[in-house]
């Protein structure tokens, strides 16, 4: 009939009784059930922003867990490069002393000329540099090597 097309009618069951509560327009019941539709379909849309999202937090963390490895690997590597630089640099200072005792020697028997003991004192001098400068390097790498592990720097 065209009332039973035009309303939809609403039972409510309990138990053994059927009680007819009420009729609904069939139009508002489509118009609410396309309402409860697209609701359900931003849910899903925004759970699957939320995956998205956690995925993407994923893999920022294995990406900053892997810089701080690289990082790490590298402090350490820093560190025993100055050191072997420290020893490489200690072994030259002792030479350029070496050197600029003999040339100061030389040079007060007359052997050598004021030329050759500048040189030897300016040799010393960028020999000394080097190696204050090889001590530097490797204060700021364990610096930087307790800073990756996040440790505390005092």
């Amino acid at each position: 009939t065209a009332f039973a097309k035009k309303y939809v009618t609403i039972l409510h069951i309990e138990k053994d009784s059927v009680f007819r509560l009420c009729q609904i327009d069939r139009n508002f019941v489509n118009n609410f059930l396309t309402l409860v539709c697209e609701e359900n379909k931003r849910y899903v849309y925004s759970y699957q922003l939320i995956e998205l999202e956690n995925q993407k937090a994923k893999v920022n963390t294995d990406k900053q867990k892997d810089k701080i490895i690289i990082e790490v690997k590298k402090a350490y590597l820093d560190i025993e490069i100055a050191e072997k630089n420290i020893d490489l640099n200690r072994k030259n200072l002792e030479y350029a002393q070496e050197n600029f005792k003999m040339a100061q020697l030389r040079y007060k028997e007359g052997i050598t000329t004021s030329l050759e003991l500048m040189s030897a004192e300016i040799a010393l001098q960028q020999v000394q540099s080097k190696y204050i400068q090889s001590l530097n390097d490797y204060d700021v790498a364990v610096l930087q090597l307790i800073y990756s592990t996040g440790g505390k720097i005092e």
